[in-house]
């Protein structure tokens, strides 16, 4: 909350945070981690600056810890684990979703995707051996099976940002539901 009319500035660790406003004067910052994200502390940075004084400063560090995932063996199309190809698409998707609208557009909690029953097949985080050992890396999505209905749903309010068919991720949509928040199908 700022009094002054001041937007607040703040880091974690080297990378940027973006504030947004409610329209009053409370601001909030969202900030994923990955699964894979390096264990220990991890340094959150806020301050204001304006030409009222005091301007605030706060630094707080935080401990992430080692998360245990499971395992799955997957036998996929060689083409996908090229790495070449995998870096192209990478890069590809980091830029898109790293275009942050200002504009908030969901105001409800976000829903499960699929009617319930909810059949998960493979969770977020899962360790994933390919082919035998020829790749290894984690699962960065949450995949569901079909087991009421074919219906699919947005999670949220949002702009598709992207429907295509990508090499690595075969037809995919991407979902803007702005302050940086994407959801990807």
């Amino acid at each position: 909350v700022t009094t002054d009319g001041s937007i607040p500035l703040g880091m974690f660790n080297d990378r940027p945070l973006s504030f947004y406003s409610d329209g009053g004067n409370t601001f909030t910052a969202l900030q994923g981690i990955g699964a894979m994200h390096e264990v220990g502390l991890n340094l959150v940075q806020i301050s204001t600056e304006s030409d009222v004084e005091p301007n605030f400063q706060f630094e707080q560090h935080f401990l992430s810890y080692e998360t245990f995932y499971p395992s799955e063996t997957l036998t996929v199309d060689p083409v996908t684990l090229d790495a070449d190809t995998q870096k192209q698409e990478d890069v590809f998707i980091e830029e898109l979703v790293s275009n942050i609208t200002p504009e908030k557009y969901w105001d409800a909690p976000f829903r499960c995707v699929v009617d319930q029953p909810a059949c998960i097949r493979s969770w977020f985080g899962t360790n994933r051996n390919y082919n035998n050992g020829v790749y290894y890396s984690y699962h960065s999505g949450l995949d569901y099976g079909v087991c009421a209905s074919l219906n699919i749903y947005a999670p949220a309010d949002g702009v598709v940002v992207l429907a295509d068919t990508l090499v690595i991720r075969g037809n995919v949509t991407y979902l803007d539901h702005g302050h940086g928040v994407y959801s990807a199908f």
